[in-house]
Parts: structure tokens; C-alpha cells; sequence
């Protein structure tokens, strides 16, 4: 990982949802169709039998400005902030990131050595990285959701 070089392309943006239930998956789901257009989701996803959270990559359906992560990932802050204030949730987290046709770039919550602030307590890291006209590959076994398998098979779907 690498610091992210924000630059004035296009982007498909993506979102992690991860909730414990599915039913709130599908309201989440549901609420992100409505504000965005998804274009692809992929069904839930279980990554760990030992836990009861449920995990879906959703796409959204119109490309934005990668200078747009920070607002995308602020408003789905401020999302969790109302399913909790309502009691709808317990542990509920959505990330936003977004995929050029050179890497995939993920916000995070938390300052890093591999990203850099890109505002509203927001910052910005580039997970993979690919060379033109080649897939995203697996980096091995890796306990981080945005490198594992599905994952990539998700990515290289939307490019």
C-alpha cells in the first residue's frame, strides 16, 4: 500500500456494508439503491463462521470524481450515526472506495503510514494496484475484506 495520488478521472465507487443481520443488510441495501443507483451487489457474504456479521460489495451505478470519497464517506457516517440514534443497529460500518484502471482506494476513519487526509476526518488508502489491461490479483492470504478473493472477483467485474 501506497500513498493515494488523487487525480481528476472518473471513478466506479464501491461500498462495503457490514452489519449483523440481514435484514438490515437488505434495508441498507435498499437505502443505497434509493440514493445512489447501485449497479451490482454481490449476496451477502459470511467471512467468518465465528461471528454473525454479514458483509456485501455493492457498486454504484454513476461514476463520480475521486475527490468526491471524503463526501461519499462522511454521509455514510452520518448513516450509521442514524441507524444507531434509532436503536437499528448494533455494530453497523460502511465504507466507501472507489476503482480507476489503475487501483482500488479505500477510505478509512483512521490516520495511517499508507494513506493520506483528504478532509472531513476522512482519509484515503490505495489497497491494490494493477498494471493497464491486467486483472487485480490476489495478494495471498490477507485478513483485510478488500483483498480477499470475492473481493477482487467483485473489482475486476465493474473495470
Amino acid at each position: 500500500m501506497t500513498l493515494v495520488e488523487l487525480n481528476t478521472n472518473v471513478v466506479s465507487y464501491v461500498a462495503l456494508l457490514r452489519t449483523r443481520g440481514v435484514p438490515l443488510l437488505r434495508d441498507l441495501t435498499h437505502r443505497f439503491d434509493l440514493e445512489f443507483t447501485i449497479s451490482e451487489a454481490i449476496a451477502p457474504v459470511d467471512l467468518d463462521p465465528e461471528d454473525d456479521f454479514h458483509y456485501r460489495w455493492i457498486a454504484l451505478g454513476s461514476k463520480a470524481l475521486p475527490e468526491q470519497l471524503a463526501s461519499f464517506q462522511s454521509h455514510a457516517m452520518r448513516v450509521e450515526a442514524l441507524y444507531k440514534r434509532n436503536g437499528d443497529a448494533g455494530p453497523l460500518r460502511i465504507t466507501f472506495g472507489y476503482l480507476d484502471p489503475f487501483k482500488v482506494v479505500r477510505a478509512t476513519r483512521e490516520n495511517s503510514m499508507t494513506g493520506i487526509a483528504i478532509g472531513q476526518g476522512v482519509w484515503a488508502e490505495a489497497v491494490l494496484r494493477k498494471e493497464p489491461g491486467e486483472k487485480f490479483q490476489s495478494r495471498g492470504s490477507s485478513g483485510d475484506i478488500w483483498l480477499n478473493d470475492k473481493a477482487i472477483k467483485f473489482f475486476n467485474s465493474i473495470l
